[in-house]
């Protein structure tokens, strides 16, 4: 009997020790390279961001303050038989509260995408592992603004508040989803000077017992359908609020004068698309999710490469516009 409660204390005593043991449920870190690039069309400016991931000390990774840039990566673009080196550079951040030292970026300036092309971006670093990730650019739409749209544009008072303003949409290839926003360019005078300013137009206004024109709905992100087109639809009514708020309310003492209408169109690659989703998809008022969703399109290391493309169709409106105060 004593020797049975011998070993039963030896097992015990075992057991114990071994609870007080700390427990991490994070795991061991896997050092990895974590690359951040949206390349566009608007700009000539191309930039990959190449951080590494850490661990962080606790169980908030908003803590961590320290820099976790690689300063000693060869990054490379490349499309078909043509590679191009990007430069390491520094930017002041336009937010310190968290790190306080400059952002650093690779770049390659000056560099004009080519719509519909395929583009490789490497990335190599002393003691990680190369990564690569690929993408194809959206191939150039096509947008059209038929005669009976231009009449309500250019004399929105002449026509029915329930008319529509329609920009017929023919998607690049490649493209996962797009945004169609319609803006009104103008020039209003403040202190002697003409400034140049925009409104965008919106599709509705929130519906709360009425129409609230304090709160505009505006479009959002939309997957390319199956043809491969789609149109733009704003109505005449929402044309004549946004007008009017500028000419007879914003600006009442003020003269205006409107220049021009812009249609754009902002084409997204299925990558950044992907991104977007997993970051935005699982926003539901409706349901708990105790986790964050995470998106990588980087074989081998972590974060996102992706694209997007920004095109435009520009109506002049006439010099004696209704809503013109000279």
């Amino acid at each position: 009997m004593i020797r049975t409660h011998i070993v039963f204390f030896i097992f015990a005593s075992y057991f114990l020790t071994s609870c007080n043991q700390p427990f991490d449920p994070r795991g061991p870190l896997n050092r990895k390279l974590v690359v951040y690039s949206i390349l566009s069309t608007d700009r000539v400016e191309q930039f990959v961001r190449v951080e590494h991931s850490y661990m962080p000390t606790d169980f908030d990774p908003m803590a961590s303050t320290s820099d976790k840039s690689v300063l000693d990566a060869v990054v490379l673009l490349k499309r078909g038989n043509l590679t191009y080196r990007l430069r390491d550079t520094t930017f002041n951040r336009p937010d310190t509260s968290r790190y306080t030292f400059p952002l650093h970026s690779y770049v390659l300036n000056p560099f004009i995408l080519d719509y519909g092309s395929s583009y490789e971006i490497t990335v190599q670093a002393p003691e990680y592992n190369l990564v690569t990730a690929t993408l194809a650019i959206p191939g150039r739409p096509s947008m059209i603004l038929d005669i009976n749209s231009t009449v309500i544009l250019d004399k929105p008072g002449n026509s029915d508040s329930s008319a529509t303003i329609v920009v017929p949409i023919t998607l690049g290839t490649n493209t996962k989803a797009f945004i169609a926003r319609l803006y009104v360019d103008y020039e209003v005078l403040k202190d002697g000077a003409w400034t140049d300013e925009r409104l965008e137009i919106p599709l509705s206004y929130l519906y709360t017992g009425g129409e609230d024109y304090n709160y505009p709905v505006y479009p959002s992100l939309t997957v390319t359908p199956a043809i491969g087109r789609a149109s733009g639809v704003y109505r005449n009514k929402m044309y004549l609020i946004a007008l009017s708020s500028l000419a007879w309310r914003k600006y009442a003492n003020n003269k205006i004068l409107f220049d021009r209408i812009v249609f754009r169109v902002i084409q997204y690659e299925p990558n950044l698309y992907k991104y977007y989703m997993t970051v935005h998809g699982y926003s539901d008022p409706h349901s708990t999710r105790l986790d964050d969703p995470s998106y990588s399109s980087i074989p081998g290391g972590e974060g996102v490469v992706g694209a997007y493309t920004v095109d435009s169709l520009v109506h002049l409106l006439p010099e004696n516009f209704g809503f013109n105060k000279r």
